[in-house]
């Protein structure tokens, strides 16, 4: 559970499509800005088709919300970050002088005291070389590497389980653009190859450098001066992928990024961040409604609806029932309406009941 609460904020991967610029520096005109909150809404359709016709039919949709915060210090230092829906401050930062000496993940918000994480760092001059963290369910050392610019170069993870896992980092014009991760792990050796296109503004990262290299999990293009286009990902068994997404920005920093559709013959997945920045600036995460499916059915093991969750102000959501027994079939919805599967759209909090019943004899 740790490693999602840290990928939270330091590996969320998120891109868009556009042709690189790297001969245009971006001009910062105003304070810098430093990350306040990450507001991510999802929504997911499952899909299928028609085997008499053809047709596309939705089925079921539903939506996730959650938001990631982030505090800093008077001197522009990270100093916790967590979940608003669970706590704000599930991961704090110690300092000695600028450089973070220590950090604590509360995990007990969000799972159990004995998931705590303690972490606990080693420089080499001003750079970071060892980072050592520890729960009761064992350790994990990273030992990092730097070139003569100081740029960090390679990590090597090492797990109490005996995982071994070493990431390579290649940089061009202050970003990482190729990271090559290998895990070995007993015979098993999985060899991943990320490649990044960057544009060219400010990522919103700006600031968390320090951070992203201890808490980091994946992904360290967060390192990186600008913010991530297109990720391409190969691995040694021959699988390949290609992630694309779009941004929109307030001058030289993303304030929304959308992530693209994952399209294919049951799955339809589409997501937005919207980000908010300590002096104010930045998207404002738009309404959303809570819709409750249930039934009427006191023993829903032969029932199943779909379609509740969390919806974005104005977002259509496709509501469905049906049953598995042959003596009960679906009547209608608590408010009348006899569609099955029915779009909806979502304006305020509402509570759809499929209503079942015996079936209407012929």
């Amino acid at each position: 559970m740790w490693r999602r609460v840290i990928t939270i904020v330091c590996a969320v991967v998120l891109f868009t499509a556009c042709n690189k610029d790297e001969s245009t520096e971006p001009t910062q005109t105003q304070t810098p800005k430093r990350l306040a909150s990450l507001t991510d809404i999802s929504y997911t359709q499952s899909r299928n088709y028609d085997q008499t016709t053809g047709e596309e039919i939705v089925y079921a949709t539903s939506g996730s919300r959650s938001t990631t915060t982030m505090k800093w210090s008077s001197n522009g230092l990270p100093v916790s970050f967590g979940m608003s829906e669970i706590g704000t401050d599930l991961i704090t930062i110690e300092y000695n002088g600028n450089k973070i000496s220590h950090i604590t993940l509360n995990a007990e918000a969000v799972t159990s005291p004995e998931n705590n994480m303690d972490i606990s760092c080693t420089y080499t001059g001003d750079l970071l070389t060892e980072v050592y963290m520890t729960s009761s369910n064992g350790w994990t050392k990273k030992t990092l590497s730097y070139n003569n610019n100081g740029d960090l170069v390679s990590v090597m993870m090492e797990a109490s389980e005996g995982d071994i896992t070493t990431v390579t980092l290649e940089w061009e014009n202050g970003n990482v653009t190729r990271e090559t991760e290998t895990t070995v792990q007993n015979t098993y050796t999985m060899t991943t190859v990320y490649e990044y296109l960057y544009d060219n503004k400010y990522s919103y990262y700006t600031g968390i450098g320090p951070l992203a290299m201890v808490m980091s999990v994946e992904g360290y293009y967060i390192l990186s001066r600008n913010n991530v286009l297109r990720m391409s990902r190969t691995t040694n068994d021959g699988h390949t992928s290609t992630e694309v997404y779009r941004y929109t920005y307030d001058g030289d920093w993303p304030v929304t990024v959308s992530s693209p559709t994952n399209d294919n013959s049951t799955y339809l997945r589409q997501s937005t961040t919207y980000l908010r920045y300590t002096d104010g600036s930045g998207a404002t995460a738009p309404q959303t409604f809570n819709i409750s499916v249930t039934s009427n059915m006191s023993d829903n093991t032969n029932v199943h609806v779909s379609g509740g969750g969390e919806y974005e102000a104005g977002r259509q959501v496709v509501l469905s029932a049906s049953c598995y027994q042959s003596d009960i079939s679906f009547r209608c919805w608590n408010d009348g309406v006899t569609d099955n599967p029915r779009t909806i759209t979502a304006t305020e909090d509402a509570e759809y009941i499929a209503v079942f019943g015996a079936p209407d004899k012929k």
